[in-house]
């Protein structure tokens, strides 16, 4: 009589589930903005749930790689300006593990906001309410905790490896650790619907927001996870 012998089976880590689950989230996320309208409360909400999922993404790539990866924003056009990415372009890189200087590869493609939304810098000075020229939002209930300075990505490992095929941006970060912890724990990102008021200064779009409390986004937690807020819950920061 043959004897077969059970091949061994193997069951998914729950590195591998967080990843998974990332993953679905942002697919599931940007199919949504594809469907979303053109009213601003939609889309705004479209647009606090695919933050929050890139976020989520970032974080399990950071435990799935055990290495510190990034969110990105981008924080003007530079010479690209017609791209649109100007506030508006979020992605997902993480750090060469076989490299021991620091080079960012690009986890994928990344995500425009719904078409009217921007993320909103804690610096509010290039933004008008109204139209006109009153620059009197409230700076605690706007985004924090990040950095803003070039950043150079590469799209895939092998090309950091040759050190081609890099691109060079300004950009706003957001970091997580190789354990998925967040490097900017309760710092708030928050996004708004607006139109660009004027051409761009230094590249950055002089927005107008017509309505100060048309902003939603989230908190970021010290274990890597993020907390929805609407205007109301943006001017105090949640315990860690």
């Amino acid at each position: 009589m043959r004897n077969r012998s059970a091949s061994p089976r193997r069951a998914f880590t729950l590195v591998e589930l967080l990843a998974v689950i990332g993953i679905i989230a942002v697919m599931a996320t940007v199919i949504g903005v594809s469907l979303t309208g053109g009213n601003a409360t939609a889309s705004l909400g479209t647009s606090q749930r695919v933050g929050a999922s890139i976020f989520q993404s970032a974080r399990s790539i950071a435990v799935l790689k055990q290495t510190p990866t990034r969110v990105l924003i981008y924080s003007n056009n530079g010479a690209d300006t017609d791209s649109g990415k100007s506030l508006r372009f979020m992605q997902v890189v993480y750090q060469n593990p076989d490299s021991q200087a620091e080079q960012w590869i690009a986890a994928n493609t990344g995500t425009y906001l719904p078409q009217g939304v921007y993320f909103i810098p804690g610096n509010i000075n290039t933004y008008i309410l109204n139209g006109a020229g009153n620059n009197e939002l409230d700076a605690s209930g706007y985004s924090d905790g990040y950095d803003n300075g070039n950043v150079t990505v590469y799209p895939n490992e092998d090309a950091a490896n040759d050190n081609r095929g890099d691109i060079t941006f300004p950009a706003y970060y957001y970091e997580f650790d190789s354990n998925g912890l967040s490097d900017n724990p309760g710092a708030k990102i928050v996004f708004g619907a607006g139109r660009v008021a004027a051409p761009p200064a230094n590249g950055i779009p002089q927005l107008a927001f017509e309505n100060r409390l048309a902003v939603m986004g989230f908190y970021l937690r010290r274990l890597g996870n993020v907390s929805l807020a609407e205007y109301d819950n943006l001017t105090t920061a949640p315990t860690n």
